[in-house]
């Protein structure tokens, strides 16, 4: 607005030369200072030829200033630029409203033009980055197939045979528990694929029911127990009265638990590694946080992608699919609750997954507000 009037003050300052400079009686002074104070006009119309509405307040005042002007006065020069005038402008209007509508309809191609480029350069990106992380994928898949499979079919192979003689059952014994552990490992990597096709699809329904908390995820420490040993890092629980039975699909409470300790224990070497189930007004959320490596800020938004694995010095000697937080935050969703991540590169995160309890809807504790993971 503040523009456009100004452009209106400034025109009418032009088309007022006219009044000021006006020699009576003198034909060549008038048809001069006409002519210059319309080429004036002109170059403005030229100028805001782009907005009408510009072109309306600018050009139009001095249009009428000038008329009004040649009305008044009693001249041949005047008598033709009052008859004059009002067709110039007419025309000019004319023509300036068909150009501004073409100019605006040019620059919204070719705004519109830029927005499917920089749309198109997403979608290509997004695509190759999905080409990436499937052949990513395709490769993990492979190598995390073929282990358990091989160790599966030597081992078997050897027992079958009996390579150590008939009488080496201390060994085939072992053997048999390789097989059997391999076959877990294989099965625990299907059911997540499954579970992840099933979620996507729409497929996956939860059976809630009360849960004992305090016995699905020592079940889930159970789990880890061997590896974090292995490491020398301890793994603690605890859990809040208020929590110790909550509403939950028990399967997926307990898959959550097994996922969150898996990953803290791969990645953490030393240090210690914490369960916890707590209470919050209108929900019990629960809280791995670990001492690890940790994830640097810029990749901690990639973590939750499917087949997705962080790029760090850890993950070439840990393997994975890359669907466990993935899983997570899926039935993390389907509960009603969120997955939280914050992590601090070389010193640890912390996961936490919200469900909502309407049995904790009335709880009040203070310092609640601060201990949540943002």
């Amino acid at each position: 607005g503040r523009y456009t009037a100004a452009l209106a003050l400034l025109s009418s300052s032009w088309a007022s030369l006219i009044w000021v400079f006006w020699i009576p009686g003198n034909q060549i002074n008038q048809m001069a200072l006409a002519l210059f104070v319309i080429a004036g006009i002109m170059n403005g119309v030229v100028a805001r030829i782009n907005r009408f509405q510009c072109y309306l307040y600018g050009s139009g005042t001095a249009f009428l200033i000038m008329w009004l002007h040649f009305l008044v006065e009693k001249s041949d020069t005047a008598s033709i630029f009052s008859i004059v005038l009002p067709l110039l402008f007419l025309a000019l209007t004319s023509g300036v409203r068909t150009a501004s509508g073409q100019i605006r309809d040019n620059i919204k191609t070719q705004i519109e033009n830029e927005i499917l480029k920089d749309e198109n350069a997403r979608a290509r990106d997004d695509a190759e980055r999905a080409s990436r992380m499937k052949s990513a994928f395709l490769a993990n898949m492979s190598h995390e197939l073929r282990t358990p499979l091989n160790a599966i079919l030597g081992f078997s192979e050897i027992i079958s045979s009996e390579a150590f003689g008939p009488d080496a059952r201390a060994r085939y014994r072992e053997y048999a528990g390789d097989i059997n552990d391999s076959g877990r490992h294989l099965l625990k990597m299907i059911n997540e694929l499954l579970d992840v096709a099933k979620i996507e699809a729409g497929k996956l329904e939860l059976q809630l029911e009360t849960v004992d908390t305090r016995d699905s995820l020592q079940q889930a420490i159970k789990l880890v127990s061997d590896q974090a040993q292995a490491k020398g890092v301890p793994v603690t629980c605890t859990i809040d009265p208020l929590v110790e039975k909550i509403c939950v699909d028990e399967r997926s409470f307990r898959q959550i638990a097994i996922n969150l300790l898996s990953n803290a224990v791969k990645f953490t070497d030393r240090g210690s590694i914490e369960i916890s189930l707590e209470a919050f007004p209108g929900e019990a959320v629960l809280f791995v946080r670990d001492t690890g490596c940790g994830i640097a800020d810029a990749q901690v938004s990639r973590v939750f992608e499917p087949f997705e694995q962080v790029d760090n010095r850890y993950t070439k000697s840990n393997t994975g699919t890359g669907l466990g937080l993935t899983l997570v935050r899926a039935l993390a969703k389907l509960h009603g609750g969120e997955c939280r991540i914050v992590s601090h590169l070389g010193k640890g995160t912390t996961v936490s997954v919200s469900f909502p309890q309407g049995q904790l809807a009335g709880l009040t504790r203070s310092g609640s507000a601060q201990a949540r993971v943002a």
